[in-house]
């Protein structure tokens, strides 16, 4: 294993508690450690602890997931679509939310196509469009979720 694995590892382990205390402080440092050294996974995790976790910081976060999301962590690219949408650390932008949830549907990421199709249907960011939603809401569902397959299919009955 190399060395940002071995601190991205360590970051897991202290903040969820597996074997040691749980310390989301060591946690945290442990993933700056593996996000310095480009480990995409100590990036994200340190941005969402950012967003959700100790210390609050949306304009950390959000620099942290654009390096993951650069990096092309589609798990990050799809928190940073988020931010935009939410307009958290960052000013509010529908088309640079679409722009990065793009990117990770283009890459096999259901939850972005997902988001996209969202996009196209309540016209955020886009033109609206139920026929481009609907191909969105498609490519998720053949990307393996059945609950998207489910809610398109009724939703094509209609």
């Amino acid at each position: 294993m190399n060395v940002e694995g071995a601190c991205f590892n360590a970051g897991l382990q202290y903040e969820n508690g597996q074997g040691i205390e749980k310390d989301y402080v060591k946690a945290n440092k442990f993933y700056a450690k593996a996000c310095e050294m480009d480990n995409p996974d100590g990036c994200i995790n340190l941005g969402i602890n950012y967003s959700n976790g100790v210390k609050q910081n949306y304009v950390k976060a959000h620099e942290l997931l654009t390096k993951a999301c650069d990096m092309d962590d589609y798990d990050a690219c799809l928190n940073l679509g988020n931010s935009y949408l939410d307009g958290e650390g960052v000013a509010q932008s529908f088309s640079k939310a679409n722009k990065t949830f793009s990117k990770a549907c283009d890459k096999g990421h259901w939850l972005s196509c997902f988001s996209l199709g969202n996009a196209y249907y309540n016209g955020s960011g886009v033109e609206k469009d139920e026929t481009k939603a609907i191909e969105f809401y498609a490519i998720a569902c053949d990307l393996g979720n059945e609950g998207v397959c489910d809610a398109l299919e009724s939703f094509t009955r209609e």
